[in-house]
């Protein structure tokens, strides 16, 4: 979006709870899903929720412009990140203003220029003021100031509960998300880096038939960690992370995991993408993450999918796949594209000739 802002797009879109509609007039009831329809509590934030038959259809979280001179330019963004996406009804909740919508100070002004960015798509949006996400908290309609109300405990809110049966955890701010990626100390990942080395120090051989079984070799390594997964109970051994990042480093063996996100193995792998995106060094941190990015986003997940790319791309800049995701990402194409990116390189490489990567992304 803006330089001095973040974005968070399609974030746990679809039912707002397993098989149950979004009621539209209790905006109490939305503005309690919103930290499950995010994965975290938000702050200074807009939250824009695209509803489409009454149910959630995409939401997306941007960082409240820090200055009244950005609102027009953030506000003509929001609209447009939306105007291709046809029969949705769009609420916006500015979340952080006390002013109570009465037309002098708060955000008053932000959401007369969403007003009229979006009617200069021929859209309509309601936008709504909330001072924090929290149980008791006054909601507000900028347009009908003397519309208000107040949030139920967001614990205890519907979709809440179709998180949690999900598996899904509801974090306390977008830091706290983060942090679940944070890189282990240098000294750890130096230690595996060499190991990593003195692993990949044989010669790669020219041929192609050998290498062909290397690579196959490779992904069943990879293959056999994600099936281990669920019944796993400590964590990964250096040796397991300095091979499985030297597998992902082949570029085939990468692309073929992709298909790990199309099928019933998909949490498993999420969750070794997420260990090896904070366990793995630099660059090849940039295989999982990228992954773990492409897994969160299908499922809807967009926060976590921008907070890897983040990662792989401090790992790894200019990563080929890393920047195709975020470029889809920041169009707003929805999960089904980045799902047909996935399916294609799985097939393509039956097809195509390919270059052995044994060690070091060449990206």
């Amino acid at each position: 979006m803006t330089d001095d802002s973040s974005t968070d797009r399609h974030a746990r879109p679809g039912q707002s709870a397993p098989g149950r509609p979004m009621c539209l007039s209790d905006h109490g009831q939305l503005i309690a899903a919103i930290p499950h329809l995010l994965g975290f509590y938000p702050t200074d934030s807009i939250v824009l929720i695209l509803v489409r038959d009454n149910l959630v259809f995409l939401t997306q979280r941007i960082d409240l412009p820090t200055s009244t001179l950005r609102d027009e330019q953030l506000a003509a963004q929001v609209a447009n990140d939306v105007r291709h996406h046809a029969d949705v009804d769009a609420i916006a909740f500015l979340v952080g203003d006390d002013a109570g919508g009465n037309g002098r100070g708060g955000r008053h002004q932000f959401a007369v220029h969403l007003w009229g960015a979006f009617a200069r798509h021929g859209r309509v949006v309601d936008v709504y003021g909330v001072p924090r996400i929290a149980e008791g908290a006054r909601w507000f309609d900028y347009g009908f100031p003397e519309r208000t109300g107040t949030v139920p405990d967001p614990e205890n809110s519907p979709m809440h509960a179709a998180a949690v049966a999900r598996g899904l955890v509801t974090y306390a701010d977008r830091d706290a998300l983060a942090a679940t990626l944070r890189p282990d100390p240098d000294d750890v990942l130096k230690r595996r880096e060499a190991l990593m080395d003195a692993l990949a120090a044989h010669p790669c051989s020219a041929d192609p038939g050998t290498m062909q079984a290397e690579t196959e070799q490779s992904f069943q390594l990879v293959r056999r960690q994600v099936e281990q997964v669920p019944d796993r109970t400590g964590p990964l051994t250096d040796q397991d992370i300095a091979e499985l990042s030297i597998a992902l480093a082949d570029l085939w063996v990468r692309d073929r995991c992709l298909g790990f996100a199309l099928g019933e193995h998909a949490p498993a792998a999420e969750r070794l993408w997420t260990e090896l995106t904070r366990q793995s060094p630099a660059p090849e941190r940039a295989e999982p993450a990228t992954l773990l990015a492409i897994s969160a986003y299908l499922r809807g997940d967009g926060t976590l999918a921008a907070l890897a790319l983040d990662r792989a791309e401090a790992a790894h800049p200019h990563h080929r796949l890393a920047s195709m995701v975020r470029g889809a990402m920041d169009l707003g194409m929805p999960p089904a594209t980045i799902r047909g990116i996935a399916e294609r390189a799985v097939g393509d490489q039956h097809d195509t000739s390919r270059e052995a990567v044994h060690h070091r992304p060449s990206e």
